[in-house]
């Protein structure tokens, strides 16, 4: 991973796609050959996995470099279906049922959360700064009552973008039955299907 001294990510997302975009050089010379569920899986099996790759840390990217990824998943899509460039991809990603960028790095930081919570392996560095609102409120409130974790206190959009805040945020959007599944990897895939559900409502 390639962190540089403005947190940008920019060299590392340019790393991301320039492997992602080789995959799928190769795989558009055999598009014609292969079915589209072989194409898919070849997708999901070699180029998803570097988008997920530290996602975590990465994510806190700015707007242009997320769309960039989002270009590359589109990108996919299209191989995939063997259609052109030019051709509106969301009613392929709807079909293929892929994240978008945004989706990914949602199911990414509920998954990773969900370690820290539950994990005795986490890192307690990390576990240390994850605070429940009941544990610093009086008040019986809603959200206390749900288990909601305290927000951090940023003063800019940019720290908005870091996990700390990011995924607490998205923690206490999450459903019950999002948060309360047994294993992290369990998390991450009841995550995805919540939130591609609250994308097509």
């Amino acid at each position: 991973m390639i962190v540089d001294s403005g947190l940008t990510f920019d060299d590392h997302v340019s790393l991301v796609i320039r492997r992602s975009y080789a995959t799928l050089g190769g795989l558009s010379k055999l598009s014609k050959r292969l079915p589209k569920e072989v194409k898919k899986l070849i997708v999901e099996m070699l180029v998803f996995p570097h988008l997920s790759y530290c996602l975590t840390a990465w994510a806190g990217c700015g707007k242009t470099q997320r769309r960039r990824v989002q270009r590359v998943i589109n990108h996919c899509a299209q191989v995939v279906f063997g259609v052109r460039r030019s051709t509106h991809v969301t009613p392929l990603l709807n079909e293929l049922k892929w994240p978008s960028v945004d989706q990914l790095i949602g199911e990414c930081d509920l998954s990773r959360m969900h370690y820290l919570l539950n994990s005795p392996h986490a890192p307690l560095s990390l576990c240390e700064s994850i605070v429940y609102r009941g544990e610093i409120s009086g008040r019986d409130t809603r959200a206390v009552q749900a288990g909601a974790l305290q927000l951090p206190r940023v003063r800019t959009e940019h720290a908005k973008r870091f996990f700390s805040y990011r995924a607490t945020k998205q923690w206490n959007l999450a459903p019950a039955h999002v948060r309360e599944t047994r294993t992290a990897a369990a998390c991450r895939k009841c995550a995805r299907n919540w939130i591609l559900t609250e994308t097509e409502a």
